[in-house]
C-alpha cells in the first residue's frame, strides 16, 4: 500500500514537469512568432490538448492506484495475522488486527506507542533486539515469545521483515495450538519410549532393507550386545549364539527367512531356541510384521520376541504330570477292576457255596424234625438265605458280571439294562448294533461301567420312568448313549472343576473314557430328562481272539 502512494506520487510529478515544459516552450514560441495569429492559436490549442492527455493520464493512474490498494487492502484483511509496522525504536507505526485476531493484542498496543510500553520487560528487549537485528543485517529476522494474556497464556512467533533503513514490517502469529500438540507429541513420545524400555518383550524395528534402528532395554539385555552395536546391524546379522557357530548360522538362516517374509507384507510367528550370553538356553516366541503408512505402503517392520522357557518348561512339566495322572489312574483302576472281579468270585465261590451248604443242612434238619417249631424256624433260615444267596449273586455280578469277560459287552449291557429296569419296574430299550467291531478289554469294562454309572443315576436320583440304552458303530468309534426321561440336573453345575461330592460319579465317568482316549458328553436340564454320549475307539474283529473268547465262555459255563 505504501509503494502504491509512492507510485501515485511519482506520477504526479512527472506530470506537473512536463506541464511546466510545455508552458515554457509555448512561452517561447509566443515570443518569437507574435506576429502571426494563426501560429499562437495553433500553438494554444496544442497545449491544451497536452494538458488533457495529463489530465487523462492523472485519472487513469489514480484509478489504478485505488484499485490496488483495495486488492491489497482486501488480501491483508482476509491475513488472520497480526502485522506491524515499527521504527527502529519499537514505535507502532501501523497496527493491522483482524476481527479473530484482535484479542492476542497486548494491553495498549496502538500506533505511537512502544513495545516496552505495552509488552513486559523480558519480551520487549527481545522484541528490540530483533527489530535491531533485521536492521542491521538487512535480512528477515525470527522470533518466539510468551505473553499473558486475559484469556491465557499465549505462544507466538513474528517474522521480521526491514522495510527501508529505519522500519520493520513484522507478521505475529499464534502458535499456541502448534506448541500444544507438539508437547503432547513429546510427552507421548516419552511415555511410549518408557512403556517400550520397560517390556519384558525384546522388541525391535527395522527399516524395509531389515536394518534395525530401534531396540528396547530387554533385547540389549537379552543379547548383552551394545544398543549402538545393534543399530544398523540386519535382522539375521544379531549375534544371538556366539558359543555355537553352526547354531548361529541356521538362526540367523531362520531370521532371515522370517524377515524376507515379513517385509514382504506376511506375518510371522516362529519359536526359536538360543543360547543367551549367561550360557543358558531359552526358548523364544518370535513374531514379525510390517507397518504400514497412510499410502499402504510398507514403511518399516515391527519385531518381537518373547522368552517363553518358563512357560515351555511348565507346560514340558505339566504333560509329564499329567501322564504319570493318566498312568497312576489307569493302573487304579485296573486294581480296582481286578480286585472287583476277585471279590465277585469269592463272593460266588466261597460265601454262595457255604449259604448253599447252610441251607442244604437246614432243609435236611427242616426233613428230619418232627417238631412243628424246629420245622418253622427251618423254614426261616431257608428263607433267609435264599434272600442272601440273591443279594450275593445281585452284588457279585454288580461288582463284574462275569458274561462281560466270557460273552463281550453287548451281551452284558442287555443283561444289566433288563435286569436293573425289572427290578425297578420301568420301561426299557436295549438297541445294539455294533456287531464286527472290537473294543479292548480296557475300552469294554470302560463303557460298561460309564453306563453302569448312567442307568444307576437315572433310576436311583432323577425317578425315571422310561430308560433308552443305545450301543452302535459309527466312523471308527464305538457310540453308547443312555436316554432318560427323569427329572434332570444341572449339567454344567456338575460337570465344572470343582463339583459337589454329588457329582463326583459323573467325575469317574469322564476320567475312565479319558483314559481310553475316547469322549464324553452329558445333556441335561431340570424336568427334561438326561442323555449320557460316551465315544470309544474302535479295533476291528480279530477272528482268533474271537475264537478264544468263545472257547473260553464254553469253559467258565461247564465250569458253572
Amino acid at each position: 500500500m505504501i509503494a502504491l502512494k509512492r507510485r501515485y506520487v511519482i506520477i504526479t510529478s512527472i506530470a506537473v514537469l512536463l506541464l511546466a515544459a510545455a508552458s515554457w516552450a509555448l512561452s517561447r514560441l509566443y515570443v518569437s512568432l507574435h506576429a502571426n495569429l494563426l501560429a499562437m492559436l495553433g500553438l494554444t490549442l496544442a497545449g491544451m490538448l497536452l494538458m488533457g492527455v495529463m489530465w487523462a493520464l492523472f485519472a487513469i493512474a489514480r484509478k489504478q492506484t485505488a484499485e490496488s490498494e483495495a486488492r491489497h487492502r482486501a488480501m491483508l484483511e482476509a491475513m488472520p495475522d497480526l502485522m506491524f509496522r515499527l521504527s527502529s525504536i519499537g514505535e507502532y507505526l501501523d497496527v493491522h488486527a483482524p476481527e479473530p485476531a484482535r484479542k492476542l493484542l497486548a494491553a495498549g498496543t496502538r500506533i505511537g506507542a512502544t513495545v516496552r510500553e505495552t509488552l513486559p520487560a523480558q519480551q520487549a528487549e527481545q522484541w528490540q533486539m530483533t527489530i535491531q537485528r533485521a536492521l542491521g543485517s538487512g535480512t528477515a529476522q525470527s522470533l518466539e515469545y510468551v505473553l499473558p494474556l486475559p484469556a491465557g497464556e499465549r505462544h507466538f512467533e513474528a517474522r521480521v521483515v526491514p522495510f527501508g533503513s529505519d522500519q520493520v514490517v513484522s507478521v505475529v502469529r499464534d502458535i499456541t495450538d502448534r506448541i500444544e500438540t507438539e508437547q503432547a507429541v513429546r510427552e507421548s513420545e516419552r511415555k511410549f519410549r518408557a512403556m517400550f524400555d520397560q517390556a519384558v518383550e525384546l522388541i525391535g524395528a527395522a527399516k524395509p532393507d531389515g536394518t534395525l534402528f530401534e531396540v528396547n532395554r530387554a533385547a540389549v539385555d537379552m543379547m548383552g550386545v551394545d544398543p549402538a552395536t545393534l543399530t544398523g546391524m540386519k535382522v539375521w546379522e544379531i549375534p544371538w549364539l556366539p558359543h555355537a557357530p553352526e547354531s548361529q548360522a541356521m538362526l540367523q538362516e531362520q531370521f532371515r527367512h522370517a524377515a524376507v517374509k515379513a517385509l514382504a507384507g506376511e506375518y510371522v510367528q516362529q519359536t526359536h531356541i538360543i543360547e543367551g550370553p549367561d550360557g543358558k538356553t531359552r526358548v523364544l516366541d518370535f513374531a514379525a510384521g510390517p507397518v504400514r503408512d497412510e499410502a499402504g505402503e510398507i514403511d518399516f517392520l515391527f519385531a518381537r520376541s518373547h522368552d517363553i522357557t518358563d512357560r515351555v518348561r511348565a507346560e514340558t512339566d505339566l504333560r509329564a504330570s499329567r501322564q504319570q495322572l493318566r498312568t497312576l489312574s489307569r493302573r487304579l483302576i485296573e486294581l480296582q477292576e481286578r480286585e472287583r472281579s476277585h471279590i465277585a468270585r469269592e463272593l460266588h465261590d466261597h460265601v454262595g457255596q457255604a449259604l448253599t451248604a447252610a441251607k442244604l443242612n437246614l432243609a435236611m434238619i427242616e426233613q428230619d424234625s418232627e417238631e412243628p417249631a424246629i420245622e418253622k424256624r427251618a423254614q426261616d433260615g431257608i428263607s433267609i438265605i435264599d434272600d442272601l444267596l440273591d443279594e450275593v449273586r445281585t452284588l457279585a455280578l454288580e461288582l463284574r458280571p462275569p458274561m462281560l469277560d466270557d460273552l463281550g459287552l453287548v451281551a452284558a449291557l442287555r443283561w444289566y439294562t433288563g435286569r436293573q429296569a425289572e427290578r425297578a419296574g420301568i420301561e426299557a430299550d436295549f438297541r445294539a448294533s455294533a456287531s464286527g467291531w472290537l473294543l479292548d478289554d480296557e475300552a469294554a469294562s470302560a463303557c460298561f461301567r460309564v453306563a453302569q454309572e448312567a442307568i444307576t443315576n437315572a433310576l436311583k436320583h432323577a425317578d425315571a420312568k422310561t430308560l433308552v440304552v443305545e450301543l452302535r458303530a459309527e466312523n471308527d468309534e464305538c457310540i453308547l448313549t443312555v436316554t432318560d426321561d427323569g427329572s434332570g440336573f444341572d449339567a454344567d453345575r456338575a460337570t465344572q472343576l470343582d463339583p459337589d461330592p454329588a457329582s463326583m460319579g459323573i467325575v469317574g465317568m469322564r476320567e475312565r473314557v479319558s483314559l481310553v482316549d475316547g469322549s464324553l458328553t452329558i445333556e441335561s436340564k431340570p424336568g427334561v430328562g438326561t442323555t449320557v454320549r460316551a465315544s470309544f475307539p474302535l479295533h476291528a474283529t480279530n477272528p482268533r481272539q474271537e475264537a478264544e473268547k468263545h472257547d473260553e465262555s464254553h469253559k467258565s459255563s461247564a465250569r458253572r
